[in-house]
């Protein structure tokens, strides 16, 4: 069985997305995403569970707990191209929130990435497969 998602939307890049908070109660400094990528992954995580309710039916469905080659294309939009690595950070996170998977160290291969252009109607298109057996 193979699980296809869609997420709309620009993707973003998590990497060099973040600034240093302060904690107002001990001083202590720690890192804080911006709001475009906690923007992007609250939206990507209502998409992604309307989509695993739709192919399960609603009701508490239990996330996948096997070991996952992950495929798909980053349709970006207009302007500045990101990192395709970077952008598939936030899309992987988003998957452990939403709980399609249960941890997104599942993610075990990366199959077939492809980067293309869509100003129109960017998104991520991705595909998970089961691994018969992951070496550890």
């Amino acid at each position: 069985m193979t699980w296809r998602f869609v997420i709309e939307g620009r993707p973003v890049s998590q990497k060099n997305a973040k600034k240093i908070g302060v904690n107002r109660k001990t001083g202590k400094r720690f890192p804080l995403s911006r709001k475009n990528v906690l923007d992007y992954k609250g939206a990507a995580i209502l998409q992604l569970r309307s989509q695993w309710n739709q192919m399960h039916g609603y009701g508490s469905r239990e996330p996948i707990t096997r070991y996952l080659e992950a495929s798909g294309i980053v349709f970006q939009g207009g302007g500045q191209a990101i990192d395709l690595g970077n952008s598939l950070e936030a899309v992987f996170d988003s998957l452990e929130k939403a709980k399609i998977i249960k941890n997104d160290y599942q993610i075990a291969a990366y199959g077939r990435w492809r980067r293309l252009r869509d100003p129109d109607r960017p998104r991520i298109e991705i595909t998970l497969t089961p691994m018969e057996r992951v070496h550890e």
